[in-house]
């Protein structure tokens, strides 16, 4: 995923259940409201940096995963399937 002036590109992802995910973030244009990321069911909260960025984590529930920047102006969705 990448962090551009408008957001985050893309900003939807489908992951299974159960297996490990490595979020790779490219912090293109971390000056804004962009640059400041929350995952709130993951407890994360972090001011990205320019270049790459990673969040790992294992999904253990179908459902949704939401993140936004700081301001929730800029958001995007996991959805965690079987």
């Amino acid at each position: 995923m990448a962090v551009v002036s408008g957001g985050y590109v893309p900003n939807f992802f489908t992951v299974k259940k159960g297996i490990p995910v490595k979020w790779i973030i490219d912090g293109k244009n971390v000056f804004g409201c962009q640059g400041y990321f929350v995952v709130p069911s993951l407890n994360i909260s972090k001011a990205l940096s320019a270049g790459e960025n990673l969040i790992e984590f294992t999904p253990t529930e179908t459902g949704f995963i939401n993140f936004s920047c700081g301001m929730g102006m800029y958001r995007g969705r996991i959805e965690v399937i079987d």
